[in-house]
């Protein structure tokens, strides 16, 4: 028998050296689910994921500046996004909304017939898209104007991301590669249990930046080795599906319930776990 006491600190934040907030926004959100940045108009979007059925997308720069907080609107519950020349690609409880963003309007909404609950999408180079089905445990590809079930048997699919020649796949605490030719699944790196795997972003290095819903961001490498580079979770901030500022090193996190969204620089070191 004896006594034992635990002491923390409610908002601690676990950073790995090089690793630094760059600026928050907090307040103008509703639920900000995910954030894709644009490289050709150097903007970034955000999918406000809940504002009682008038749910938008938001466009802010990549300093931090609300651009336009209802940049596009007429969606319903917005979660993943990806861009492509001048077409932004987002998934809601509706379908995949295809919007011109020069004219900020939805050109086209296409119907997910089969999806049961569709989570993130991802293109690839060919102009391919990926829609993760989260709790129908798939990965579903839309080509050539038609809408396909292309992985299944997952476990709970999250975020997506494609890199040359494959399709990353977070579910729950592991990453998948997906070969973008055959659909042959190799593990990439395993996390621990209970974890949701959410955003998944290359680096420009080689390497992939993996966010757990719960508040904790890594960098993985190609052999599967990992580092723990930001932990937000002790004050209970969740990391969804971020965005990627290649030219700033800088990753944009929405937090969702936590209604704010914060960069951080990232300029780490070449250290595993």
């Amino acid at each position: 028998g004896g006594w034992a006491f635990a002491f923390r600190r409610e908002d601690e934040i676990l950073r790995a050296d090089g690793v630094a907030e760059a600026w928050a926004v907090k307040g103008p959100w509703a639920m900000p689910e995910s954030v894709v940045y644009d490289p050709a108009a150097e903007v970034c979007y955000v999918s406000n994921y809940f504002n009682d059925g008038r749910e938008y997308i938001s466009q802010v720069s990549p300093a931090g500046r609300v651009l336009v907080r209802e940049w596009v609107t007429g969606l319903r519950m917005p979660t993943g996004m990806c861009v492509k020349g001048g077409t932004l690609y987002a998934v809601d409880r509706t379908g995949l909304n295809v919007i011109d963003t020069v004219k900020r309007v939805i050109k086209e909404k296409i119907p997910l017939s089969g999806v049961r609950n569709p989570n993130d999408v991802a293109i690839d180079a060919n102009g391919n898209l990926y829609i993760s089905d989260t709790p129908g445990n798939a990965v579903w590809r839309y080509s050539g104007g038609r809408l396909q079930k292309w992985l299944d048997g997952l476990d709970g699919p999250n975020g997506l991301c494609c890199e040359e020649g494959r399709l990353l796949v977070g579910q729950n605490a592991r990453i998948l590669a997906a070969d973008l030719r055959t659909g042959a699944l190799t593990p990439l790196a395993d996390f621990e249990p209970g974890s949701n795997i959410d955003g998944l972003q290359t680096d420009g290095r080689g390497n992939t930046l993996a966010s757990d819903y719960r508040g904790k961001l890594y960098l993985v490498r190609p052999d599967g080795s990992k580092t723990r580079i930001l932990d937000t979770s002790t004050p209970g901030a969740s990391i969804a599906d971020f965005a990627f500022v290649p030219g700033r090193r800088m990753v944009v996190v929405p937090t969702l319930s936590d209604n704010s969204v914060v960069a951080y620089s990232v300029q780490i070191r070449e250290k595993p776990d």
